[in-house]
């Protein structure tokens, strides 16, 4: 079972108590406006003041699981591409990213290629590939047809 299948069941666990634990509290609320005991009301208050909590540490790690999942689920649509739709992407690129007069259009292609991109006095200072395009950059542009020699 992968990870984002366990967070699923935990979201639902967690949901299914805070639900039992609004019901309990719900039935302490009602109990203590039928107390007239100040013992009783005391005692009361504070279930009710505990189921609070929980109820509280409950729905933040529900939070937390919600951004853990929305997070696999993130990287599972980011898919590494393929080295022929690489090569598609890049046939024209420099020309469109001249010749544009879309800055909307640049804009997009530089964020699909770059993750970060800092420039200067027009000048570019840095820059950081996107992990989808980094493993082709890295790769030499004549691959080896023969055989290490011994």
């Amino acid at each position: 079972m992968n990870t984002k299948e366990n967070n699923v069941r935990f979201l639902q666990s967690y949901t299914k108590q805070i639900q039992e634990l609004e019901k309990k509290k719900e039935q302490k609320t009602n109990a203590l406006g039928n107390a007239s005991n100040e013992t009783l009301i005391k005692d009361l208050n504070r279930q009710i003041e505990g189921i609070d909590n929980s109820i509280k540490t409950l729905e933040e790690e529900k939070s937390k699981l919600k951004e853990a999942t929305t997070s696999i689920d993130h990287s599972l649509t980011t898919e590494p591409i393929s080295y022929e739709t690489f090569m598609n992407f890049f046939k024209y690129i420099g020309s469109t990213l001249r010749n544009s007069d879309n800055a909307f259009l640049v804009d997009k292609i530089v964020r699909l290629v770059f993750m970060n991109f800092v420039i200067k006095n027009q000048k570019i200072v840095s820059h950081q590939l996107n992990p989808n395009f980094e493993p082709f950059v890295k790769m030499p542009s004549v691959l080896p047809n023969r055989g290490e020699r011994t």
